[in-house]
């Protein structure tokens, strides 16, 4: 902004500027007649009084001319700003439409993205979509199996508490002898 107002500050005071500096449009007049007084030149019939007026006639018309050349610079400088302003505008407005296209497209991606992870885990957790997880990553739901371990753990169960008897020993004694009965 205040690029700006410098930039327009500077525009403003180019009149005054130009017209105080020299240029090529002014024509310095030299009395070379070496009369300062006004009297007549006997020569040329002329007053120093009328060669001044000449010159300041000149000198009238050369700033004239340099004040209409800078009213045109001055105008072509701020129709030149206007047309930068309105380009910088359409940059801009392009630029934020680009962005506002690019947000919604990155939004819809991602939105895409977590919907397929979302369908890749129901995929891998229920492969058959019916409701049944499968713990065992078999592609089989956990309720259509035989449910191997838990007949092991009903097995591992049935011998717990018991303890191995001692063998028995049997001794046998025979008698020779009588018979008692």
């Amino acid at each position: 902004m205040n690029k700006t107002l410098l930039t327009l500050a500077l525009i403003f005071a180019a009149p005054t500027a130009l017209a105080t500096a020299p240029s090529t449009h002014f024509v310095q007049v030299q009395d070379t007649s070496g009369n300062d007084t006004g009297t007549t030149d006997a020569t040329s019939g002329d007053t120093n009084a009328d060669a001044a007026d000449g010159a300041a006639e000149s000198i009238g018309e050369n700033v004239d001319e340099a004040a209409a050349a800078t009213g045109d610079a001055v105008e072509g400088a701020v129709d030149a700003a206007g047309d930068a302003a309105a380009a910088a505008g359409d940059a801009v407005g392009d630029a934020a439409a680009a962005t506002g296209e690019a947000v919604e497209g990155a939004a819809a991606a991602t939105g895409e993205a977590v919907d397929n992870a979302a369908a890749e885990v129901n995929e891998a957790v229920d492969p058959n979509g019916d409701g049944v997880v499968d713990s065992n990553n078999d592609g089989v739901a956990d309720t259509r199996q035989f449910p191997w371990g838990l007949l092991g753990l009903a097995g591992l169960a049935g011998l717990l508490g018991r303890n191995r008897r001692p063998e028995r020993v049997v001794t046998t004694t025979t008698t020779t002898g009588t018979d008692r009965r």
